[in-house]
């Protein structure tokens, strides 16, 4: 028996990074109906791994989740989106919901010190002090939902972490 398999349709999505899932690949899929959810990681670099050796300052990106809702119906199209800072963990469906869970880190930046055990206690208590001086919403998980053209951002409420 030949099988064969034609691809009718071809959607572009802006899905990369270095593998999301055990295994390899950068994108997991959900299906319901006529829509699919994906789920993908993205790691925003913003400069070259040659350009950043040439730094004196490590540079420090923060993991992306983006969930990418797609209409199956007819030809595929792009519905809507959610981008966080935040690192995929693992997601389930049962029938039409999807459970995807995720952990956020604060965004706190601190300064990098030579090394030294007189400087690392220096160091560390200047940390210990830029955590009790961060406001509340360097801890919150940020997100950014876009429909189309519109875009909004949000920060999730303190009963919903």
């Amino acid at each position: 028996m030949d099988e064969r398999v034609e691809v009718v349709h071809r959607l572009e999505l802006s899905v990369r990074g270095p593998g999301m899932y055990p295994g390899g690949g950068d994108s997991q899929l959900f299906l319901s109906g006529d829509r699919a959810l994906v789920m993908s990681r993205d790691s925003p670099m913003g400069i070259d791994a040659t350009e950043r050796m040439d730094r004196a300052k490590p540079v420090r990106t923060r993991p992306q989740t983006r969930l990418t809702l797609v209409d199956l119906a007819g030809t595929p199209r792009v519905i809507g989106s959610m981008t966080s800072e935040t690192e995929f963990v693992d997601a389930r469906q049962t029938g039409s919901v999807a459970r995807i869970v995720v952990k956020s880190r604060p965004r706190i930046e601190f300064p990098v010190e030579p090394h030294g055990v007189q400087q690392e206690q220096k160091a560390l208590e200047r940390n210990r002090q830029l955590v009790q001086k961060a406001p509340l919403s360097a801890w919150l998980p940020k997100f950014e939902v876009r429909n189309g053209a519109e875009t909004k951002a949000y920060t999730m409420p303190c009963g919903q972490v």
